[in-house]
């Protein structure tokens, strides 16, 4: 299998958004967030700044690597097998 992320929700933070959702390394270590749309099967840039987030993992006790981009995706390296729940802020 390989890396899978779902966005879940986002929450209105009075003039900044959370993104948030969840991910799973299934047989793999490495993987990418991305929250941004698609337009014409290209994906787009996001209209805010990236000001924040977090990865959270719940299988091992191995925090997962993160490279932010401000393009709008998370690279990380896991643990194979790891699930957990993200979340990005944008303003």
């Amino acid at each position: 299998m390989a890396f899978s992320q779902v966005i879940t929700g986002t929450l209105d933070l009075g003039g900044a958004k959370c993104i948030h959702g969840t991910w799973d390394a299934a047989a793999v270590t490495t993987g990418t967030i991305d929250i941004r749309g698609t337009l014409g099967g290209t994906a787009t840039k996001i209209p805010f700044k990236l000001i924040g987030g977090n990865v959270c993992n719940s299988v091992s006790a191995t925090a997962p690597n993160l490279l932010w981009s401000d393009n709008g995706t998370v690279a990380l390296t896991a643990t194979s097998g790891d699930t957990g729940t993200w979340f990005i802020l944008l303003k």
